[in-house]
């Protein structure tokens, strides 16, 4: 009778495990996960802002997903040999367009204030960011194990670092900014 107890009871935890697995999983899966989309299969407005945004080259991918509660779609393209993203919302207004730059070619005042922020660090990649009005530069760079991503302005004002920091278990996710 304990016996059968024992494994009634270990039924009962397996159950309770698998349930919030599934309920674990339904919430993860609720997160915004980039979802790939075609132009064809997007709504005409944002079809036509992503058309307008590449001029005329090709779009090789669209990126559907939510920020802030909101649809946005982001589709990347070559201009030559530069890479290009353009960041829509549902009704085609651009929220951010971005454009890689060599990190040979950044701004001298911007090198350095990459330099100056980060004197460790190994820049991995840079872009021109267009958003809100405002352009700066993005600056990805590693400094041991973590990457920062820093915003400055072409003046050499730094307007962010954000550390992409590991949590305990090992996953990575953003930091809060460092200003």
């Amino acid at each position: 009778m304990v016996a059968e107890q024992r494994k009634g009871n270990e039924m009962r935890f397996n159950l309770k495990a698998s349930v919030a697995a599934v309920a674990l999983s339904l919430v993860v899966g609720c997160e915004s996960q980039p979802k790939t989309a075609s132009v064809a299969n997007t709504p005409d407005p944002v079809k036509t802002a992503l058309t307008k945004a590449a001029g005329g080259n090709e779009i090789e991918k669209i990126e559907k997903e939510t920020e802030n509660g909101k649809t946005v779609y982001e589709a990347e393209f070559d201009v030559g040999d530069v890479d290009h993203s353009v960041t829509v919302d549902e009704t085609g207004k651009v929220i951010e367009e971005e454009a890689e730059v060599k990190v040979a070619d950044l701004p001298p005042a911007v090198s350095a204030a990459a330099l100056k922020a980060q004197p460790r660090a190994q820049v991995e990649e840079a872009s021109l960011v267009k958003k809100d009005g405002q352009s700066y530069y993005e600056v990805d760079a590693k400094v041991g194990d973590d990457k920062h991503e820093l915003s400055i302005a072409a003046d050499g004002k730094l307007i962010a670092d954000k550390v992409e920091a590991k949590d305990h278990d090992g996953d990575k996710h953003d930091a809060e900014d460092k200003d």
